[in-house]
């Protein structure tokens, strides 16, 4: 999974920071709304001297087969503990 972000951000320019990357089970392409469960796959730290670069390539928490639906949840998380509103995204396997 490709993952695409903001290296500007301030969870990405601060130690301590993070982006938690989620990924949900596999599910039918006529699916369209999921809300859990989701599985930790991939962390993002934050680096004051040489932020991540965009985009992250992360392996799915789950094996997916071509055309199955794949939802996604990603937050980040400041360096002081505050954590941002969810990004939430899908798309199909290939």
């Amino acid at each position: 999974i490709s993952i695409a972000y903001d290296n500007g951000d301030e969870w990405a320019i601060l130690d301590g920071g993070a982006l938690f990357i989620y990924t949900g089970r596999p599910q039918n392409p006529g699916i369209n709304y999921f809300k859990g469960p989701y599985r930790l796959a991939a962390t993002v730290e934050g680096v004051t001297s040489t932020p991540p670069t965009s985009p992250e390539v992360v392996n799915a928490a789950f094996l997916f087969a071509a055309d199955q639906r794949l939802f996604v949840f990603a937050r980040a998380c400041t360096a002081d503990g505050r954590l941002s509103t969810p990004f939430r995204g899908t798309g199909l396997g290939v």
